[in-house]
């Protein structure tokens, strides 16, 4: 499957409505979708709506020219100049690259990242070179993607 990524940089471009809403409904903290009014997805509705409303960060979303397959969400945490990532790929998708490329595209706007990690993502950024709550560097990733 061929993947494309759309990067939005926050501090300039709001994406629109649809696009919250899709990354909102299919989002990480519940690990399937759910509804704007579930109780996982607060996190995830706190933190994009922190990276709009302070205009820091970029969101990423990969489709594949004709639905969106994955997201993914780097910012610096709590203007402590801490940068973290956070990604999603729905589940029929998943094992095709797409997290993998999202987190690179993630490395190269902002650098060295901390991951947001839970049970469920564990396997992915162990994959990808990491141990859980650990830093990115960027050097095994870019031998594996």
């Amino acid at each position: 499957m061929r993947v494309y990524l759309k990067t939005y940089n926050l501090a300039k471009v709001v994406p629109d409505d649809d696009i919250i809403k899709w990354c909102r409904r299919n989002n990480f903290s519940t690990g399937r979708k759910c509804d704007d009014t579930s109780v996982g997805d607060g996190y995830l509705r706190e933190q994009i709506g922190l990276c709009i409303k302070y205009k820091y960060g970029y969101l990423v979303l990969a489709h594949n020219g004709e639905k969106n397959v994955g997201w993914g969400l780097a910012y610096k945490s709590n203007g402590k100049g801490r940068k973290e990532f956070q990604c999603y790929v729905p589940y029929r998708f998943r094992r095709k690259g797409i997290g993998s490329k999202l987190l690179k595209k993630a490395i190269n706007l902002i650098g060295r990242v901390k991951v947001y990690s839970h049970s469920h993502s564990e396997g992915f950024y162990l994959t990808n070179g990491l141990t859980r709550k650990g830093n990115i560097t960027g050097k095994r990733l870019n031998k594996k993607v």
